[in-house]
């Protein structure tokens, strides 16, 4: 499954792959190259692929289509040498968000990842623009959230402490930036954050001179000492007002998070966890 611009996970099932002329992985090694190219539909990925591969397209039949979820059957015929192959066996080009032979999964689909050392702030690779340097994995999906038709949005922090935590949202009728709210929030493994107050929650957090905190889920301020939350992506580094934020310029970001089953004093070395990698996902069904 590869993700092509802003519509379609292309998944190729040949059933008899020595009548093609390139082998599955080879498709998709070369799609995966054109994982930045302009937003496709139907039609222009179709143009797209007639010209970088050689290959007429033919839409099924309906008695032969066994594409599911608005899955488009295609049957190809692929040539080299100037020489016409037979054709392949039935090909579903899945909408975003789904993938299987026929297009019957419904997948998560990763949109953003970023970990330790990266160096650029996670706040800016997630605001910039298409056309913008980024340092972490970015999918242009994010620059197309609106028009995604996205149901569910989950934070994975992944760790080698354990087990890795999970925060799901609602994502429908967001934008990139408020899905991210204690109100859209469905599960998370701390069981005190719905019916607990908040100062922060929000992507953008809290950012001065001496401070930079996204992806801030905040309970409260007490002093450095006492400030309590449950989720931050700390990006200051070692000069930030706390101490409970200070990373070496050389692991930033920092994402740090309640290894309990409530928010914790960010200080409390015990309970605080420092996750290795933080990935974002979309889904497109509930």
């Amino acid at each position: 499954m590869v993700a092509l611009g802003s519509y379609v996970v292309l998944v190729v099932v040949f059933l008899r792959p020595s009548l093609c002329f390139l082998t599955e992985e080879e498709i998709l090694r070369r799609v995966e190259t054109n994982v930045n190219s302009p937003p496709v539909n139907n039609t222009r990925l179709t143009t797209h692929l007639i010209a970088r591969y050689q290959a007429w397209w033919h839409e099924c039949s309906q008695e032969t289509n066994p594409c599911q979820n608005g899955g488009v059957c295609t049957r190809k015929v692929l040539k080299g040498s100037e020489v016409e192959r037979p054709p392949c066996a039935p090909m579903c080009v899945c909408p975003m968000g789904y993938s299987g032979r026929h297009c019957d999964k419904c997948d998560w689909h990763q949109v953003f990842a970023t970990e330790r050392g990266t160096g650029q702030a996670v706040l800016d690779a997630w605001t910039a623009g298409p056309d913008a340097e980024v340092l972490h994995e970015k999918s242009l999906l994010v620059e197309e959230w609106a028009t995604l038709g996205i149901k569910k949005v989950k934070v994975v922090l992944e760790t080698s402490e354990g087990e890795d935590v999970e925060v799901v949202f609602n994502g429908e009728n967001t934008d990139k930036l408020s899905w991210f709210s204690k109100s859209r929030l469905i599960s998370s493994p701390w069981t005190d954050l719905p019916g607990e107050t908040t100062n922060f929650f929000s992507i953008e957090g809290l950012s001065h001179e001496r401070c930079r905190r996204s992806f801030f889920i905040s309970h409260d301020y007490n002093g450095c000492p006492g400030d309590t939350g449950w989720m931050a992506v700390v990006e200051h580094g070692p000069d930030a007002i706390c101490e409970w934020e200070r990373v070496p310029s050389v692991e930033l970001p920092g994402i740090l998070y309640s290894n309990a089953s409530t928010y914790v004093r960010w200080s409390d070395e015990s309970q605080l966890g420092r996750a290795n990698r933080m990935v974002i996902y979309i889904k497109m069904c509930r």
